[in-house]
């Protein structure tokens, strides 16, 4: 984990209110989703991958949360959460999503490609 992704997740864990205000504001952020799918699959992830990131992304963008794993499950029309749980295990090995342990709607966006 690199130490600036370290140094947040402390942050996040002390002060989560400083976490919810920083995503309220950057909700502020709009996203075209028909440019950034291309760019998600320069970097690697499949195409489940990049649009569960996409959806946490603009979830995140429009409610000041991440989704919860039935609301992602239902955005990808999975039949079950621990397909969802890979891709989100994938997207946190990779790098583009961290989330805080034993939390829930946690998630949140590491890096979001320019």
């Amino acid at each position: 984990m690199r130490a600036h992704q370290a140094e947040a997740m402390t942050i996040i864990r002390q002060r989560p209110g400083l976490a919810r205000e920083i995503a309220r504001q950057l909700s502020n952020t709009h996203v075209d989703t028909q440019k950034t799918l291309p760019v998600f699959s320069q970097l690697g992830l499949t195409s489940k991958q990049a649009e569960l990131l996409t959806y946490i992304r603009d979830f995140i963008n429009d409610n000041g949360i991440s989704p919860s794993f039935d609301e992602m499950r239902d955005y990808l029309g999975l039949q079950s959460k621990s397909g969802i749980s890979r891709i989100v295990c994938a997207l946190e090995e990779r790098g583009h999503i961290f989330r805080l342990p034993n939390r829930a709607r946690c998630i949140m966006i590491a890096e979001v490609p320019q």
